[in-house]
């Protein structure tokens, strides 16, 4: 019984389902611990993959309401909270078109999945897909969007017939009334940043060195390092400055290869938001084992080539560190909001902005986002 109170969380109605036979419209526990995460700091229970959890007076089961007026809506991001508004929404009777420019949904969860033991994140983004196919979803991926008037005669994305070949590029046509969209909703994430900026060193807005080809934002140097883990060369330099785990999981992934890793982080704990999530007591052996090295309380100077000045933050007492093939910086994230200021300040259409579109969050933020604007559009 005490282990399946998290898979309770996750679907109150997994039982009922099993028994019924639609074990594939079960909502999984992804094992994440946001309801362990959310209390150690002082918040009522909470589930990631499940948003009503904690809100059932007002999101429980029977509460979600068919739409008086049923609207053409294109969501423009797949990652989690464009996939949770879209099937909510469409579950309420929407036509809703999703379009992802990448090859596979998830967004920021495709990358977090490939890495040591956090597989399970692929259950998040396969139940999310899940909602996307019974409830009729136009899943498009591979498209950019762009915003353009739609020229005289020819179709927009909002009126192609469904065996239609779509360009890479494919305006959304802002024409009401005219087979385009009656809202549009910019799920587009955020994009790491590599000036190096840091709010602890607030004396300046880039880190010296910081523009050198070896020097590469979190995302990108695990994308590179998933496809050839020794491609970042032998001697390996994370900067940490958020806490979360993809900086100490590609620490791990690299370290597994067989590359010398050293974490730095301005802060006294390294990776205090996975410590809340009670993964930190099995991911620090592991990495112990790897012989990563572990910097709290340290943060970079300055680059230069594979010579980067460290210095320990308590005292500022400085330490070369040679040889350095790589460095990597889990800063800070830029939201990707362009598409949605084009739109709004157009004003043709409603559109609305959810997700790290609007600042960065966690995934348990960004699912609720999703779910609450799929119940009010």
């Amino acid at each position: 019984m005490a282990a399946m109170v998290r898979a309770h969380l996750a679907d109150p109605f997994l039982v009922t389902k099993t028994r019924e036979g639609r074990q594939r419209e079960i909502v999984r526990c992804a094992g994440t611990n946001e309801c362990m995460a959310a209390p150690a700091k002082g918040r009522q229970v909470t589930c990631v993959v499940n948003p009503s959890a904690g809100r059932e007076r007002g999101w429980g089961e029977g509460t979600l309401r068919q739409a008086a007026e049923p609207k053409r809506m294109t969501v423009v991001g797949g990652g989690p909270a464009g996939m949770r508004v879209a099937g909510v929404a469409a579950r309420r009777g929407h036509e809703v078109t999703l379009i992802e420019r990448a090859a596979r949904l998830g967004g920021h969860l495709d990358l977090l999945r490939r890495l040591p033991t956090r597989g399970d994140w692929q259950k998040v983004i396969e139940d999310l897909g899940v909602v996307l196919e019974s409830n009729g979803v136009d899943v498009r991926l591979g498209l950019t969007v762009e915003v353009a008037a739609r020229p005289s005669g020819e179709h927009a994305a909002g009126d192609r017939a469904p065996d239609d070949e779509l360009s890479p590029t494919d305006p959304i046509d802002l024409t009401p009334g005219a087979g385009g969209p009656d809202v549009i909703v910019c799920a587009t994430g955020a994009t790491w940043d590599r000036t190096g900026f840091s709010a602890g060193r607030p004396d300046r807005e880039t880190m010296p060195g910081a523009d050198q080809p070896h020097v590469l934002d979190v995302a990108t140097a695990t994308r590179t390092a998933l496809e050839d883990p020794g491609s970042l060369g032998s001697k390996v330099l994370i900067l940490d400055d958020t806490g979360t785990y993809l900086p100490l999981g590609l620490a791990e992934l690299l370290g597994q290869a067989g590359a010398q890793v050293e974490v730095l982080s301005r802060f006294p704990v390294i990776g205090d938001q996975v410590a809340g999530t009670q993964d930190l007591p099995w991911l620090l052996p592991r990495l112990a084992k790897l012989d990563v090295r572990l910097s709290p309380n340290h943060f970079i100077e300055s680059i230069d080539g594979p010579r980067v000045d460290v210095y320990e933050t308590l005292t500022r007492r400085h330490r070369p560190v040679v040889g350095v093939g790589a460095v990597v910086l889990s800063m800070l994230r830029t939201p990707d909001d362009a598409l949605f200021r084009e739109l709004s300040d157009a004003g043709t259409v409603p559109t609305h902005c959810i997700g790290d579109a609007v600042a960065p969050r966690s995934v348990a933020e960004a699912i609720y986002e999703g779910e609450k604007l799929g119940r009010a559009l």
